[in-house]
């Protein structure tokens, strides 16, 4: 009975205002932050997270308009109009919020908080698009979506029906705000080099850390809990390839992943196998060996996607199920320079010659980047393939070896089948340097950007090693000059105890030799 009776009273508590709402009055010519921004701790402590939020805010929001988004999101016209509505209706929510929250005019305000409020739902619709092939461990973090999609859909349904109360508004303000805290999190672990196996899963969940107790004190803990649930689901009753697919973190090198060891670990039968000090083909070559243990040049299918499957390698099980379908009877076995185009070829796009600056240069032309690329990445290519770098004559890159270093990004492989048939106009299996800058702008830019990135990091550690170098010297000196001191220190304090022990054995002499003299004059007794 007191269930029941408490129950309907919590469930209305949600979507109507109480007197801890901090509602505004009709007539009310003051804005939310001045009024009800620290009206209370409770208020106080989510406005301090909703004004750092707004900084953080400013800045994901300066990269998304200023830097091309990843591939995967825009190498199909449904993703580039979700990925383009996502980022639309993210500022539009971020600009109108702040609107309505330092507004005095209630019924501007009022109007603020629709616009809103429909910018979130549609931010909520594309996210949830996006959402099977987010970056990190999908067991963590597609629960974690579908909670923040969830709990934002009711935010904004709440606001829109009281949008004259403050916590509401800076509730629903605050959950729009985990994705921010994420990208924030993720930059700082890169830059720190910290959890490098598992990023965007770790910045996730202390993201929802910071904003989801907005919501209630205790929906963060229940956000954990729904992720336990569905990882306790998928581990008991999913497949072995769904499972996989779930437990591996999306968007990295397979090639430098914890992953990558486990499995040269395994198939090596040696727990300490090691891929340091080794070049990438290197590292192929010592897989592949491992692997092919009847040395027979050649490995099956099934079985590397059974090891795939085993160690939670997803990348690599969308690869090989592509090169199964697309070979037919041939893909069944991978001999050496398979398996190095199929799962091997990703670090094409990494790579850097002397040309790069000329290409990142700010007068470069997108013709000339496009061309760069197009040459590295063919290079790679034939380098996986052959051992060598020679490019073939007919300027052509095959659309399957485009499409395995596109998998290796995270794209799906059902995506890269469709983005290679649509931007291979001429239909025989081959991408020309025209089809690939034609149909290729968004890898291209993208890549480019990354490029720069990665070039301003060297620039920066060589920066940092040439500071620690000269600072080695420097203590180099020192030491010599402390060494030096430290000698006469030791010298001094070597003579001074010299001095001591002769004084003290000056002193005990005299003192032997008094004695002696006092016994021998002392008169005898009677």
């Amino acid at each position: 009975m007191i269930i029941a009776d408490i129950l309907p009273i919590s469930i209305m508590s949600l979507l109507y205002p109480l007197e801890d709402e901090f509602c505004a009055p009709a007539n009310a010519t003051t804005s939310f932050a001045v009024e009800y921004g620290f009206a209370t701790l409770q208020m106080a402590q989510i406005s301090i997270v909703a004004y750092i939020s707004t900084l953080f805010n400013v800045g994901v929001l300066w990269h998304h308009w200023t830097h091309p988004p990843h591939p995967k999101f825009v190498l199909r016209a449904p993703r580039k109009i979700s990925i383009r509505l996502h980022v639309l209706s993210g500022t539009v929510e971020i600009i109108f919020w702040c609107l309505a929250w330092f507004c005095s005019s209630m019924e501007l305000r009022e109007t603020f908080t629709q616009i809103q409020v429909i910018a979130s739902f549609v931010h909520c619709a594309t996210a949830a698009y996006q959402t099977p092939i987010v970056f990190g461990t999908q067991a963590i973090m597609v629960p974690v979506y579908v909670c923040c999609i969830v709990i934002k859909m009711w935010c904004g349904a709440d606001l829109w029906l009281n949008p004259a109360c403050a916590l509401k508004s800076v509730r629903l303000y605050n959950i729009l705000s985990i994705y921010t805290w994420c990208r924030v999190l993720v930059a700082l672990f890169v830059t720190m080099q910290m959890f490098e196996s598992s990023v965007y899963s770790i910045a996730i969940l202390l993201a929802g850390a910071a904003c989801l107790p907005s919501f209630g004190p205790a929906t963060f803990v229940l956000g954990i809990l729904v992720v336990g649930a569905y990882c306790f689901a998928v581990n008991k009753w999913a497949t072995p390839v769904f499972k996989a697919q779930q437990f591996s973190e999306h968007g990295r090198d397979m090639f430098d992943s914890s992953t990558f060891h486990k499995i040269l670990a395994a198939a090596s039968h040696c727990p300490f196998a090691s891929v340091e000090g080794m070049g990438h083909k290197q590292r192929l070559r010592s897989l592949f060996d491992s692997l092919d243990v009847n040395k027979s040049g050649s490995l099956s299918n099934e079985e590397l996607k059974a090891m795939a499957t085993m160690h939670g390698a997803a990348s690599w099980l969308d690869a090989l199920s592509y090169h199964e379908n697309e070979s037919g009877v041939d893909g069944k076995k991978l001999t050496f320079e398979d398996f190095s185009r199929v799962l091997g070829t990703r670090t094409a796009l990494c790579s850097q010659d002397d040309e790069l600056a000329a290409v990142m240069a700010p007068g470069a032309s997108f013709n000339d980047q496009a061309r760069y690329l197009f040459d590295t990445m063919r290079s790679g290519i034939e380098e996986s393939k052959h051992g060598g770098a020679t490019l073939e004559p007919d300027d052509h890159m095959s659309t399957h070896d485009l499409a395995y270093v596109l998998m290796q990004y995270n794209l799906p492989a059902s995506e890269a089948r469709h983005a290679m048939r649509k931007y291979d106009t001429s239909k025989n299996g081959k991408l020309s340097f025209a089809e690939f800058k034609a149909g290729f702008g968004p890898l291209i830019r993208f890549q480019m950007s990354e490029l720069k990135g990665k070039v301003r990091e060297l620039n920066k550690s060589a920066h940092r090693i040439a500071m620690l170098q000269k600072s080695a010297k420097e203590e180099d000196k020192e030491g010599k000059d402390r060494g030096v001191l430290d000698k006469m220190e030791f010298a001094v304090d070597d003579t001074l105890d010299a001095v001591d022990r002769g004084a003290n054995s000056l002193v005990g002499g005299v003192k032997r030799a008094v004695s002696k003299y006092v016994q021998l004059e002392d008169p005898p007794s009677a």
